[in-house]
Formats: C-alpha cells, sequence, structure tokens
C-alpha cells in the first residue's frame, strides 16, 4: 500500500468471528516509495495540466494510485485522441475516465464520466467527441492489483476539429441531403452521429444510399 499525503496514518484491526484471546504480532515496514514528479495529482482539483500532442510521463506504484490529468479544447465538437503507452504487457489494463470540467463545476465529485475506457497493449488509442469546448479531466489508474508499473507510461492527447456538417447529432439538426448530391462527412469517435435529413419521399419512391468505407445506415421516418 502506498501514500501520497504525508503525515500520520492509523491502523485498526478487528475480527468476525469469536477469535481465541490470544496474543498476535503487528510488524511495520515502511520501504522508500516510487512516485513521479506529478504527485500528488490524485484529484481533479490537482490534475497535471497537459499540452497537444506532448507525452506526459506518470506511473502507478499501487492500486490505491490514481492519477488526473486535464487538457483544453479551444472549440465545440472536437474530438480528443488519448494515447497511452505502459510497461504492462497484453494482459494488464490501465482503467482510463474522461470527464468534463463544465459537470465537475456544476456538480463536484458527483460529476459522471463521459468515456470510459480500458487501455492496455493491443489498444492504446480511444476517441471521444466533446460537444463543448473548455476543460476536460482525465482520471487513470490500474484496473485491479497486477495492473500497477514503477517505470514511466506515457498520455499524450491529441485534437480532431470536426467536419462541416457538425452539430448533425440530432435529427433537429439533421444536414439537408438531395437526390444526386454526394455528402461528405467523418465520423471519428464512438460517441459521434451523424444525421442527414432527405427531402420528402412520393408514393412509389424507392430509396438508395451509398456508403464509402461505412457498413450501414439506419433510416428514419
Amino acid at each position: 500500500m502506498s501514500f501520497s499525503n504525508v503525515g500520520g496514518h492509523y491502523i485498526m484491526i478487528e475480527t468476525y468471528n469469536n477469535a481465541p484471546a490470544v496474543e498476535n504480532t503487528l510488524t511495520l515496514r515502511i520501504e522508500q516509495g516510487t512516485t513521479d514528479a506529478l504527485e500528488p495529482n490524485d484529484t481533479w482539483q490537482t490534475a497535471t495540466p497537459m499540452a497537444e500532442n506532448v507525452g506526459q510521463s506518470f506511473n502507478l506504484p499501487s492500486e490505491t494510485d490514481v492519477d488526473w490529468f486535464v487538457f483544453t479544447t479551444t472549440a465545440p465538437n472536437q474530438t480528443v485522441e488519448l494515447a497511452i503507452t505502459s510497461p504492462l504487457g497484453s494482459n494488464g489494463y490501465i482503467r482510463m475516465f474522461v470527464y468534463s470540467g463544465a459537470d465537475f463545476i456544476e456538480n463536484g465529485d458527483n460529476a459522471a464520466a463521459m468515456g470510459d475506457f480500458y487501455v492496455n497493449a493491443s489498444v492504446t488509442n480511444n476517441r471521444l467527441m466533446l460537444r463543448d469546448a473548455g476543460d476536460y479531466y482525465v482520471q487513470v489508474y490500474g484496473w485491479n492489483s497486477g495492473d500497477i508499473f514503477d517505470n514511466d507510461a506515457t498520455i499524450t492527447y491529441t485534437l480532431i476539429s470536426p467536419d462541416g456538417n457538425e452539430r448533425n447529432n440530432v435529427y433537429t439538426s439533421a444536414t439537408e441531403l438531395s437526390a444526386g448530391n454526394v455528402a461528405y462527412f467523418t465520423i471519428p469517435a464512438p460517441n459521434d452521429v451523424d444525421y442527414f435529413h432527405i427531402g420528402r419521399l412520393t408514393a412509389g419512391d424507392v430509396l438508395q444510399t451509398t456508403l464509402g468505407n461505412l457498413s450501414s445506415v439506419s433510416h428514419y421516418k
């Protein structure tokens, strides 16, 4: 067990059964802890600022260690790509959550994560579309007791600009689509949805859509 706060700590021992009243032993051993230069950044209020496309080193030496980072977007509807490289092998996972700074301001520690990722050696890049410009917070920790490491990992973020149709994530702001015209659009993140509106069809009309690079389209009336 590691601690990021300096000072006194207490240990409580109790039993949950009728253990005999015999003398027990308690041995304390303190080893020099391994911390990175960012500590303490165990809360969103003490999050480490990040710069775009600049790797930020961190480590997770204990299952109780949590690291927070913060980055800022300058325009609405941007997509963030978060990349993590770590010493963990393909069987180890880092849990990563993304929070809106506006949600923290409004709800404090009751803010809900808007992104939830499991990152390991084979899943390193994670994308999330961010509706509003502003601050966003990233929380990382080892998924279980085996997913800890003393050597440095690196977290990096990159912002991807939206296409010209955004924001068309709801049908009330759908992009107009007419027969014979080609609509160019991007789906940069799993939470991005694009709507297109087709003018009034008449009885007997046949609707045919052709997609490039994507496999499915849903039709709503």
